[in-house]
Parts: C-alpha cells; sequence; structure tokens
C-alpha cells in the first residue's frame, strides 16, 4: 500500500490504517493542501478529536512529511 499516488494529474493521500493520529494530521494536512476536498474533511475530523499537544506534534509531522517529499 502507497501513501501517495497520482489520480488525473494530482497528486492525492492515502492513508494506511496503522498510521497514529498525529501521522494521520500530517497526510490530510498535506492532501487538503493538494487540493483533496476528501483529506480536508477527514483533516477537519482529526483536529477536532486532537489535544493542542497533538496539534503541535502534527505540524511537526508535517513538517517531516514535506521535507522528505521536498514540497
Amino acid at each position: 500500500h502507497t501513501r501517495y499516488g497520482t489520480v488525473t494529474g494530482v497528486q492525492t493521500c492515502a492513508l494506511p490504517i496503522s498510521e497514529s493520529k498525529i501521522e494521520a494530521y500530517a497526510w490530510f494536512a498535506l492532501g487538503a493542501r493538494l487540493n483533496d476536498p476528501d483529506a480536508a474533511n477527514n483533516l477537519q475530523l482529526t483536529l477536532d478529536s486532537m489535544t493542542a499537544t497533538e496539534r503541535e506534534a502534527g505540524e511537526s509531522a508535517l513538517r517531516r512529511l514535506n521535507d522528505e517529499l521536498g514540497l
């Protein structure tokens, strides 16, 4: 299972089930940034269930993900 793929020329993210809430935040935030409406909706649901500390950790995970993907 890959974490991202190309669909109609737009890179989208698919979250493996085993990822943590913090990693989920990072992947959904990336998908939302790439204009994936499902990712944007899932990002909001994830944010609603996160503590402030988890959100900070999610932002850190997103920065690492962006670096890994060269974004």
